[in-house]
């Protein structure tokens, strides 16, 4: 589980919306939504996949915001990839 240090909450793939969208404002706890299975890919690449949705985190690159989602990814694509 992700838990931001800004917030002190942990990273929730918020199922409640027909979005997934991935926040970090209300669990206190590590339960289903909390849950990412983290893979990596080689080169410092991983790609991180939500237990809750079973979908992969994918950038949202339609809008604006760039909201992070695991909505609708099935596979690793360039939007599901990350480095750190």
């Amino acid at each position: 589980a992700l838990k931001s240090v800004q917030t002190g909450k942990y990273v929730t793939c918020d199922l409640g919306t027909t979005e997934a969208r991935l926040r970090c404002d209300w669990a206190t706890t590590i339960q289903g939504w909390e849950k990412f299975r983290w893979e990596n890919l080689g080169s410092g690449v991983f790609a991180i996949k939500s237990s809750a949705s079973g979908k992969y985190v994918s950038v949202d690159n339609g809008i604006t915001q760039k909201y992070l989602k695991a909505q609708w990814a099935g596979s690793v694509g360039n939007w599901e990839k990350f480095t750190y």
